[in-house]
């Protein structure tokens, strides 16, 4: 992975697999040089003071969109 990163110029990582293998995940892409990922996994991670890490909670956001769509439906969003 570390020659892809530097080859490719890659700056961000992605993180969308099990809780499981999330942190494993996380500590290669971050002995790969990486410096900012996005974790979409369901888990607090253990992290590297230098490295950025942003969480989405996946199920905030679709709970969010359906009241949304809930408000559409009913004429008052």
């Amino acid at each position: 992975m570390k020659r892809v990163v530097r080859e490719q110029n890659v700056e961000i990582g992605i993180i969308a697999v099990t809780a499981n293998a999330a942190q494993e995940v996380y500590d290669s892409l971050v002995a790969a040089g990486l410096n900012a990922i996005l974790n979409f996994a369901p888990v607090q991670l253990r992290t590297d003071n230098h490295v950025k890490l942003k969480s989405v909670d996946l199920r905030i956001n679709l709970e969010s969109l359906s009241f949304y769509l809930k408000g559409v439906e009913d004429g008052t969003a």
